[in-house]
C-alpha cells in the first residue's frame, strides 16, 4: 500500500500499535465488527510541503473497526482493507489479548448513533441532526406544525435549509416594500438568524445561528387566504425557491413566508421573482409588460 502511493497528500497506510490508542469509545457492533471512536497518539504522517517532508500531525481523532475473530489473515479481512484503502484507512493494529485485527480509518462514524455519517467530509448524520431539532415550539395550528417538521425530515445535505416555525418577535426593522390585493412584502432583520451547520469546525457536529441577517417577508392576507390555500402555497414556492421558515403576524393573523434577501433587486426596488399572489397573478410580469408597452 505504502508502495502504492501517488501524490504529497496520499494517506501513509502504516501499521499501528495498539497502545497508540486513547480515548476509546465504543459506538455500535453488529455480529462481524464493532466499531470504536479513538484518539490516535502519534497521529498520521503527513507531507510538509514548506520542509520537503513527511512529520507527524499528533492527536488524530479517527475510528478503530475491530474484526471479530479475525486472528489469521483470510480473503474476508484482505476485501475488507481494500474496500476502505484509498480515502478512509490510516492503518492496520491488532488487540493484543484477542489478537482480533483492527482497521484505524478516517472518522466515518457519527459519535451519537455510531452509524455512518450521511456526508462523510463533513461529519454530517442526517438521522441524528433531525432527532436533535426538539419541538420545543408551536404555530399554534396543527397543519403548520406538520408542514414545517415535513419539511425538516427532508433535509438530505449538511448546507440544506432547516426550514423553522419563526416566532414574528424575532423580527426588527420590518419595512414595506410593495403590496397588491392578496399579499404584502416586506424586508426585516431576523435577530436569530437561521441555523447554519457548523463544517468550519465540524468536529462539533451541530448546528449554529449567525444573528441578524436581513431576509424578506411575503404576508398573505387573512381575510382572503385560507390556511389551506397558504399551505399551498409555501409547498409550491419552496420547490421552486429557497424559504428559511414560516411566520404569522400575530396582531393581524397573516401568515408569512420568509425568503432570503437575495430575491429583492435593490436596483429595481422590486422582488425578482416571488411576487405571485395566491390567485396566480405575477405582479414581475405585470410589470414588465406595462414597461414593454410604455
Amino acid at each position: 500500500m505504502q508502495l502504492e502511493i501517488n501524490n504529497s497528500n496520499d494517506i501513509i497506510v502504516e501499521w499501528i500499535t495498539y497502545n497508540q490508542f486513547n480515548y476509546i469509545k465504543e459506538l455500535g457492533k453488529d455480529e462481524f465488527s464493532t466499531i470504536y471512536s479513538a484518539i490516535l497518539k502519534n497521529g498520521l504522517l503527513k507531507y510538509d510541503t514548506n520542509k520537503y517532508e513527511y512529520t507527524r500531525k499528533q492527536n488524530i481523532k479517527a475510528n478503530c473497526k475491530y474484526l471479530h475473530n479475525s486472528q489469521s489473515i483470510t480473503n474476508e479481512f484482505l476485501n475488507e482493507v481494500k474496500f476502505f484503502d484509498g480515502k478512509y484507512l490510516y492503518g492496520i493494529s491488532q488487540n493484543p489479548e484477542t489478537k482480533d485485527y483492527i482497521l484505524i480509518l478516517r472518522n466515518l462514524y457519527c459519535n451519537k448513533c455510531g452509524k455512518k455519517f450521511t456526508k462523510k467530509t463533513y461529519k454530517w448524520c442526517k438521522s441524528c441532526q433531525i432527532n436533535d431539532l426538539e419541538k420545543n415550539w408551536t404555530s399554534g395550528n396543527e397543519k403548520i406544525d406538520n408542514l414545517v417538521q415535513e419539511k425538516q425530515l427532508n433535509i438530505n445535505g449538511f448546507n440544506d435549509i432547516i426550514v423553522e416555525w419563526i416566532p414574528y418577535n424575532q423580527f426588527n426593522n420590518i419595512k414595506e416594500l410593495e403590496k397588491d390585493e392578496f399579499t404584502m412584502i416586506y424586508s426585516a432583520i431576523w435577530n436569530d438568524d437561521r441555523l447554519f451547520y457548523n463544517y468550519v469546525n465540524y468536529c462539533d457536529n451541530k448546528y449554529i445561528r449567525r444573528k441578524n441577517t436581513k431576509v424578506i417577508l411575503k404576508l398573505y392576507n387573512s381575510q382572503n387566504t385560507t390556511t389551506d390555500e397558504f399551505l399551498n402555497e409555501v409547498n409550491s414556492t419552496s420547490n421552486e425557491h429557497r424559504i428559511y421558515g414560516i411566520s404569522q403576524n400575530p396582531n393581524t393573523r397573516d401568515y408569512i413566508i420568509v425568503f432570503p434577501n437575495k430575491y429583492y433587486c435593490e436596483k429595481c426596488k422590486r422582488l425578482t421573482d416571488i411576487s405571485i399572489s395566491i390567485n396566480g397573478a405575477n405582479h414581475v410580469k405585470k410589470m414588465l409588460y406595462q414597461e414593454k408597452v410604455l
